[in-house]
């Protein structure tokens, strides 16, 4: 079975169980379900997600202490490092500077890592 369907269902599993036990709202889980989940968004979702992450243990900085101090919204900080959901553009940036970074800095590590040949876009 390829890995992003196995992906997809154990967070379609993970979500249930969260608002089984009243860890996500509605909202969380409408977006869970309803977000365009092709490849290439997915995979764009882990790698944005994975960065964040990684630069923010870095700089040894909680996401408890991000969302609160930089009004990321409870729980969105960790729908986004665990590719949940998209990020939006503001939310994006109040991150960057939460973390002490220039977006644009954290847009060409995401770059970086998504490598040359990732586009949206087939030619």
């Amino acid at each position: 079975m390829h890995p992003l369907i196995i992906m997809h269902v154990c967070i379609i599993i993970i979500t249930l169980i969260m608002y089984i036990y009243n860890m996500l709202d509605i909202k969380t889980l409408y977006y869970v379900f309803m977000q365009n989940k092709d490849d290439k968004t997915l995979y764009l979702r882990q790698v944005l997600g994975r960065t964040i992450a990684e630069i923010r243990n870095k700089k040894n900085i909680s996401g408890n202490k991000l969302t609160n101090e930089y009004d990321l919204g409870n729980g969105n900080l960790s729908r986004i490092e665990n590719a949940v959901t998209d990020c939006k553009f503001i939310t994006l940036w109040r991150i960057s500077e939460a973390l002490g970074i220039k977006l644009s800095d954290l847009v060409i590590e995401i770059e970086k890592k998504l490598g040359d040949n990732f586009k949206f876009m087939d030619e």
